[in-house]
């Protein structure tokens, strides 16, 4: 039997054939590109929207760091401001009261703290304490300073007594008390003098109570309520308070309790208690 197959369809097929591997492969080789190029682009994106956040996060950060500096700039200048305001006040009083022979003195009086208070605050003034230590003083007429010192020293015995419950007490027990009372013996026999003029006959009555002379005490409070006034605004109070009031604690009403801020007094009043 004869072959009658044409060679050449053999070769054609063949061609054929390995023209459909290549194309194929081209068609794999193109969906690869894509791909890659889809990746890469992906991937440009990401980079993209990464230095997008990270220049955001940047202009957050640098924008809360103007806020704080405005913010410190502006404090500090209102602090500036009030400092300058406030010593302008003080010299203006200062200059009040230049023509006339003056001193410093300290509210709340000095005798009337603690002695640690008064030891830190002398340290503060010889520059070697901390500002917390500072004892807040005002420049006064010094003959109207040294006026109040007998009211004053009174005031201290008053407390003194007052707080040991005694006009005699133990100095092995209240050092301090004792050497103040019993260095002002003059004080001691005025306070053992009752109102109606007669005097106590027996000291360790319980409870233990004094009769102060009111005026001294409200002296001393109107001096320390005028000088905190002039430390605080710089301006001296010279007028007369409307009210003054003093009162031992355990004998206040819980509305007596509350701040005279809290109590909203009326405009223009003005008032000094303790």
């Amino acid at each position: 039997m004869s072959d009658n197959t044409d060679p050449r369809d053999a070769i054609i097929a063949e061609l054929q054939r390995q023209l459909a591997e290549v194309m194929d492969e081209t068609r794999k080789v193109l969906e690869a590109t894509e791909e890659a190029a889809q990746l890469q682009e992906r991937l440009h994106a990401a980079e993209l929207e990464k230095q997008a956040n990270e220049m955001k996060a940047a202009a957050l950060e640098r924008e809360s760091d103007i806020r704080r500096d405005v913010r410190d700039v502006y404090t500090s200048f209102i602090e500036t401001q009030a400092s300058v305001l406030q010593t302008l006040e003080k010299a203006k009083a200062e200059r009040n009261v230049a023509p006339v022979e003056s001193n410093r003195d300290h509210v709340p009086t000095k005798s009337l703290l603690t002695k640690e208070l008064r030891e830190r605050g002398a340290k503060y003034d010889s520059g070697s304490g901390d500002d917390l230590d500072y004892l807040p003083q005002v420049t006064v007429c010094r003959h109207c300073n040294s006026s109040f010192s007998p009211d004053e020293n009174y005031l201290l015995c008053v407390l003194h007594a007052v707080m040991v419950g005694s006009l005699y007490p133990d100095p092995m027990k209240y050092p301090e008390a004792a050497t103040i009372l019993r260095s002002n013996r003059h004080v001691v026999r005025s306070l053992k003098t009752r109102p109606d003029g007669q005097l106590l006959l027996f000291d360790d009555l319980q409870p233990f109570t004094l009769f102060p002379d009111p005026d001294k005490v409200r002296r001393v409070i109107v001096k320390n309520a005028r000088g905190h006034a002039y430390h605080e605004n710089g301006e001296p109070l010279l007028e007369t308070p409307d009210h003054i009031a003093f009162v031992p604690l355990a004998l206040l009403s819980s509305e007596q309790r509350e701040p005279a801020s809290a109590r909203n007094l009326p405009s223009g009043r003005r008032s000094a208690a303790a």
